[in-house]
């Protein structure tokens, strides 16, 4: 979102023009990561005078803080998986005996990652060794466990089986034949769904059965959160499941394909793919099919700027709604993160206001004569996003001022051209930034 208008942004509003204490706000953003990564055995090699960067496949985290990164160069044979700590500040460097792709850690210790060549390997100290635990039949294209379970599934490209994944064994589940099948998920041991090409299948236990109402597209990913809500991401679109009525529901189109998925709850969901495609809702589950055959979508899309353009996202993983990993191809790797930003504590002792507040467009920042050092000038000031994006900058001799009197300030702006919200002033003096928020109706 660019605004080019001499206006305010309704979440990074407000301005403090005293000394006064302030303290770190907790605004979120997009953080690039790419340069904290590490280098690493096959991160980028030159082969026939071609210079070939690794790709980073999978990402999973167990809590905030520690998570794992699978990684593949097609022109080196060094296996890696990242391993971080920190949240992603640091990593080390684990190394499987072969190119893992998807990974599933069932806590700190326990584990498995899927290879190309068809090996599952297990960990139990955390990815310091990976050992084979099964082989399957062909490239494990995606893992998943059901919550406090020891027993998964898998799915292997190109092949007429899927796979139970037992903490010694693997056991071959017959299927109605092959299909490039492309990602699983799992609410219940008894309740597998899984997609590849056009199909969705869903599994009780026993028997196999395709779904009902099926929306068009190639299916790229799955995900429940539990036995009655799903979503679906294929080249075209999202759609959802709405158990009640069994059957699939299509909730918004986009530009690009999406290619993976994650959720906190039934309300939070992240979709990435091509072309940079990023994008998320807070009412995931705000749909539903009518008696009379049509849906009911009320769910909100947003896509938020990020800072990594249009390169291919692979895989996302969230341990909250505020803290989210993407990575993707060319070591790719951001973090929805809390970023920079300080907010104002006891606004009404400042004598600064914002009238009126909320707005409908225009508005007056003000300040009281006796409480402002004369002094003190504002240097400029910057409209913010949620994400911590600057939209605007303006100096404030732009900004028009009405009856001003030394030591006082009284700005008038205006916000109308912007979306209802809230939004960020931040206030740029000379050796202090304060932010305040204001509310656009």
């Amino acid at each position: 979102m660019k605004h080019k208008s001499l206006t305010l942004h309704a979440s990074l509003l407000l301005l403090v023009l005293c000394p006064m204490p302030y303290a770190l706000s907790q605004h979120y953003g997009w953080v690039d990561y790419r340069s904290k990564i590490p280098d690493f055995p096959g991160d980028t090699v030159l082969k026939n005078g071609s210079r070939s960067i690794a790709d980073f496949q999978d990402v999973f985290f167990i809590d905030n803080n520690e998570g794992w990164v699978t990684t593949m160069n097609g022109a080196e044979f060094d296996a890696v998986i990242l391993h971080t700590l920190d949240g992603g500040e640091t990593w080390d460097i684990q190394t499987p005996p072969s190119k893992c792709s998807p990974i599933w850690m069932l806590d700190k210790n326990t584990g498995y990652a899927g290879s190309f060549d068809g090996r599952i390997y297990k960990t139990t100290d955390g990815g310091q060794t990976w050992l084979y635990h099964s082989w399957a039949n062909g490239p494990v294209r995606d893992i998943a466990f059901p919550p406090d379970e020891d027993i998964g599934y898998a799915v292997i490209d190109r092949s007429s089986f899927m796979y139970r994944i037992k903490p010694d064994a693997l056991e071959a589940i017959q299927l109605n034949g092959p299909n490039f099948w492309s990602s699983i998920s799992c609410p219940a041991v008894d309740k597998v769904w899984f997609v590849g090409g056009g199909t969705i299948l869903f599994y009780d236990g026993n028997t196999l059965e395709y779904s009902s109402g099926v929306i068009g597209g190639y299916f790229n990913s799955i995900l429940f959160a539990n036995a009655s809500l799903g979503w679906t991401a294929n080249d075209v679109c999202v759609g959802g499941y709405y158990a009640p009525k069994d059957s699939w529901v299509h909730l918004v189109d986009y530009e690009g394909c999406g290619w993976d998925m994650c959720n906190i709850g039934e309300d939070h969901l992240w979709v990435v793919g091509i072309n940079g495609l990023l994008m998320n809702t807070h009412n995931a589950k705000d749909f539903k099919r009518l008696d009379n055959g049509h849906a009911e979508v009320n769910v909100v899309w947003e896509t938020p700027d990020h800072p990594l353009g249009d390169v291919f996202f692979s895989a996302v993983h969230a341990t909250s709604v505020h803290n989210v990993f993407v990575v993707g191809v060319d070591e790719s790797i951001m973090k929805y993160t809390q970023v920079s930003g300080i907010e104002e504590e006891q606004q009404s002792a400042c004598g600064i206001e914002l009238y009126p507040n909320p707005t409908r467009g225009k508005f007056q920042i003000t300040n009281s004569k006796h409480q402002t050092n004369t002094k003190t000038q504002i240097q400029n000031i910057e409209v913010v996003d949620l994400y911590g994006k600057t939209l605007e900058l303006w100096n404030t001799g732009t900004l028009e001022q009405s009856n001003p009197e030394p030591g006082t300030w009284n700005l008038e702006l205006d916000i109308s051209h912007l979306p209802a919200g809230i939004y960020l002033i931040k206030i740029n003096l000379e050796n202090q930034t304060i932010v305040k928020k204001i509310i656009k109706l």
